[in-house]
C-alpha cells in the first residue's frame, strides 16, 4: 500500500529546508530525497507544491496574516509549512479543495511535535475558509499585485520606483507565475 500522503510530506520537506534551513531548491530536494525517496509523478507533484508555494508567499503569508490575527505560534514551525502549502493548492493549483483540506489535516494530525498537532482545528479552519472566500481573495491579489511579493521586496520596489510602477511589476510577476 502506498502512502497517499508521501509526495505531500516531500513538499513540506522540501519547504521546510528552504524556508527554515536557507538552502536553495535544488540542496533542499536533494536533502528531503534523503528522508522521502521520490520519483515520478509524485515526486513531480510535490515539487509543484513547493514552487508554487515560494512562488506566490508573499500572498500566502498576507492570507494567513488576515485569517490568523496572531499569527502561527513559533513553536508550530511544520503547522506553518502545512498550511502555506495547503494555501497553495487551494489558491494556485488545480487540486481538489476536499483533497488539499482532507490531507492537510491529516498531515498536522500525524505531526511529531504536539504542539504542530493542536493546530489541527486551525488548519482545518482556516483552509476551509480560504476555499469559501477563494474568488475574493484572488480579486484582492488582482486589485493590489504588490501583495504578491514578500513585504520587504514590495517596501524596498515603492521607495526605489513608487506606487504606480511597483503595482506594474507586480502586475507582470502574477501573469508570467499563472503560466508556470
Amino acid at each position: 500500500m502506498t502512502d497517499s500522503l508521501a509526495p505531500r510530506r516531500f513538499a513540506l520537506a522540501i519547504l521546510d529546508h528552504i524556508l527554515n534551513r536557507h538552502q536553495t531548491l535544488d540542496g533542499a530536494v536533494d536533502q528531503a530525497l534523503k528522508t522521502w525517496p521520490m520519483i515520478g509523478l509524485d515526486r513531480s507533484f510535490a515539487r509543484v507544491i513547493a514552487t508554487k508555494t515560494l512562488r506566490n508567499l508573499g500572498f500566502i503569508d498576507h492570507v494567513l496574516a488576515d485569517f490568523l490575527t496572531q499569527g502561527v505560534p513559533d513553536k508550530c514551525r511544520y503547522a506553518d509549512l502545512v498550511l502555506r502549502g495547503g494555501l497553495a493548492q487551494i489558491l494556485f493549483m488545480d487540486v481538489p479543495d476536499h483533497a488539499a483540506v482532507d490531507s492537510s489535516v491529516r498531515l498536522i494530525a500525524g505531526a511529531k511535535h504536539r504542539a504542530d498537532r493542536g493546530m489541527k482545528p486551525v488548519v482545518n479552519a482556516v483552509l476551509r475558509r480560504a476555499v469559501r472566500e477563494r474568488d475574493s481573495l484572488l480579486a484582492q491579489l488582482d486589485a493590489n499585485p504588490s501583495l504578491a511579493l514578500p513585504r520587504w521586496l514590495a517596501d524596498r520596489w515603492r521607495k526605489a520606483y513608487g506606487a504606480e510602477t511597483l503595482s506594474d511589476m507586480a502586475r507582470v510577476i502574477i501573469a508570467d507565475r499563472r503560466w508556470i
